[in-house]
């Protein structure tokens, strides 16, 4: 069996090529883990968490953007085909929770953290 990325179907041919990089990133990320997509970009956004294995900012030319820009993006992205896609997921509350809220959160503590003296 080959892993792959399936699903890509959100893959935009006029955004910032970064941002497809990063949903990359991001689902890879959150396959090593085991753990849901928004885990994953909280844990980014807050700074904490285990290294990712590949980070397009790192590994990819950059156009001087703060590279947590094109993760959140990703996510955003993540979030609007998901929703959009499937009733499945707008109805379901530990998705959001898990995919939307709690990345939410993440931007409020790390907000808090980062304007704090």
């Amino acid at each position: 069996m080959y892993p792959a990325i399936i699903d890509w179907d959100g893959a935009e041919d006029n955004g910032p090529a970064a941002i497809d990089a990063w949903n990359l990133a991001l689902t890879a990320e959150s396959d090593r883990r085991e753990e849901e997509f928004g885990f994953v970009v909280r844990d980014l956004i807050c700074r904490r968490g285990p290294a990712f294995g590949f980070r397009p900012d790192r590994d990819l030319a950059a156009c001087g953007d703060p590279p947590e820009i094109f993760a959140v993006l990703a996510w955003l992205q993540h979030v609007k085909n998901n929703l959009n896609k499937s009733e499945t997921y707008r109805k379901n509350p530990i998705w959001r929770l898990n995919n939307i809220e709690w990345v939410l959160e993440g931007f409020l503590r790390a907000g808090t953290s980062r304007s704090a003296p």
